[in-house]
């Protein structure tokens, strides 16, 4: 069975119409004021507390990160080997950066998640930008990736039909990324209270320990109906 390339373009356009170009005219995240000492001798060096834009009903750790960036490459090995703690959600919303060249990846990810293939998806993204050099640049070379990693063809056709929740989750993650004002990536955000990245934990092997140690921090998040990342 072929792909229908005519409904991948419509919500690809979809996707370039609807997103924004670039982050960079945010100014970088609002910083918590209060005093919030940590009792657990993490360096304050190595995180960032900040205001919650979100509930926290349970924990959570979302890194955000850029198929095309290096350290998000090199950090995805140590997420691998890395197991959450009981009772605690991971999340990877990915980005662009405002390069609309890999927007598709995004596009892709997405895709994957809704098939639930995306442990076998993802390997395969970081591998044709890091080793193979290449860009996604048609719906058919979409499919193809899909296909790759176990889908059906059947299976992508049945995804495809529902192109309102694949917008609403790709409209989850920029409001995500335009929330907490995103501009480089890796970054990881932990009970959207507590910001780190290997940059200031000083070595990809501290992150998740430092991870770890910040979910054991109180976390005041807003009294508000908690978003739910797709």
């Amino acid at each position: 069975m072929k792909f229908s390339p005519f409904r991948l373009i419509a919500i690809i356009s979809t996707i370039l119409i609807s997103s924004c170009d670039s982050h960079s005219n945010h100014s970088g995240p609002e910083k918590d004021t209060s005093e919030n000492i940590s009792k657990l001798g993490i360096p304050d060096n190595r995180y960032e507390s900040i205001s919650p834009k979100d509930s926290c009903t349970q924990p959570i750790v979302i890194e955000f990160f850029a198929y095309q960036c290096p350290h998000c490459y090199t950090l995805e090995d140590h997420i691998e080997k890395w197991s959450p703690p009981k009772g605690v959600t991971f999340k990877q919303v990915p980005t662009d950066l405002g390069d609309k060249n890999f927007r598709p990846f995004v596009y892709v990810h997405v895709l994957a998640e809704k098939l639930g293939i995306l442990d076998k998806v993802k390997p395969l993204l970081f591998e044709r930008i890091h080793q193979h050099k290449k860009g996604i640049n048609s719906p058919q070379e979409v499919g193809e990736i899909l296909l790759a990693a176990g889908s059906t063809a059947q299976a992508v056709e049945d995804v495809l039909k529902d192109e309102a929740d694949i917008q609403a989750r790709l409209n989850n993650h920029f409001n995500l990324l335009m929330r907490y004002k995103i501009t480089t990536v890796p970054d990881l955000l932990v009970n959207y209270q507590y910001r780190t990245s290997p940059s200031q934990t000083e070595g990809y092997d501290k992150v998740f320990p430092t991870v770890e140690q910040l979910l054991k921090l109180p976390a005041n998040c807003l009294e508000k109906t908690p978003t739910k990342p797709q």
